[in-house]
């Protein structure tokens, strides 16, 4: 008899209770898209306090693959970065997971709101976040913590009522 002597590989998916359909597991990561340093700047000191990890893509890179390669358990975006909009960072994430939280700053724009919004119905995603600016730590934890027990990934947060992402 032969034991293994290496760990097997955390499987990609898990069959949910419900109707046997295959969910996505999540990852403890944070994807940022953005053209700058802000926004994940931002999210690096609280991620950090949480154990989170953030990895930051540009708004010119390959948003599906990286949806694939990091299974992120949050997506965050500014609105209106060069290579890719708030728009095209929805649908991408339909494409991949319509319950994901994503989390997008419009700079407080009724236009992008609008469009967000559009997108969002349009898309059927379930867990939009549309902020004017990022905030303080205390709604980042929030948002953090609602997306890490959405996606079974955080081990200590607690649980918030429905709806509580729309601030």
């Amino acid at each position: 008899m032969s034991f293994m002597e290496h760990e097997l590989a955390e499987p990609i998916a898990v069959m949910s209770d419900a109707g046997g359909v295959a969910e996505l597991l999540r990852q403890a990561i944070v994807l940022v898209i953005e053209d700058g340093l802000r926004l994940s700047s931002a999210f690096e000191e609280v991620c950090d306090f949480l154990d989170i990890s953030v990895e930051r893509i540009g708004s010119h890179f390959d948003l599906a693959g990286a949806l694939g390669a990091f299974r992120p358990m949050a997506v965050a975006a500014e609105f209106d970065c060069r290579g890719m909009d708030g728009g095209h960072v929805l649908m991408a994430v339909a494409s991949h997971d319509r319950s994901l939280p994503v989390l997008l700053l419009t700079g407080g724009d009724s236009a992008m709101e609008g469009a967000a919004d559009a997108v969002e119905e349009l898309w059927q995603l379930t867990a939009v976040a549309k902020w004017a600016e990022i905030g303080g730590p205390g709604r980042m934890v929030d948002f953090l913590l609602h997306a890490g027990r959405a996606g079974r990934c955080l081990r200590q947060a607690p649980l918030w009522p429905a709806g509580s992402l729309r601030h």
